[in-house]
């Protein structure tokens, strides 16, 4: 049996390994990798982690999935990188505002 991929990435500041995958800077998950799922609670920390910096380090065709907390993502930096075509894609079932509001802006995806 083969895995569905070449290499699986991590980055947790509490975890030192995980068996069949590499340890490695957030940064270098972010300028890696062809999919990020991110899975991460929401803490003052965390919320916003995910902002224009490492979305604008992602490659082009890459595609970043959030299930689990809307606002650990930059949602403006996002969009407007969608809408530029500098990112492959988003699967985002959480938003910081949720329901999302009548008036958001139409989302790229």
């Amino acid at each position: 049996m083969r895995p569905l991929v070449n290499k699986i990435l991590f980055y947790d500041p509490f975890v030192e390994s995980c068996q069949g995958c590499k340890k490695v800077e957030l940064e270098q998950v972010f300028s890696s990798s062809d999919y990020i799922s991110l899975n991460l609670p929401l803490t003052d920390k965390t919320k916003g982690l995910i902002d224009r910096r490492l979305l604008s380090s992602m490659k082009p065709n890459a595609c970043i999935i959030n299930t689990v907390r809307g606002a650990t993502i930059d949602e403006q930096a996002l969009i407007e990188l969608l809408q530029q075509g500098r990112l492959g894609g988003a699967g985002l079932d959480v938003f910081a505002v949720e329901p999302l509001p009548s008036i958001s802006p139409p989302l790229p995806w």
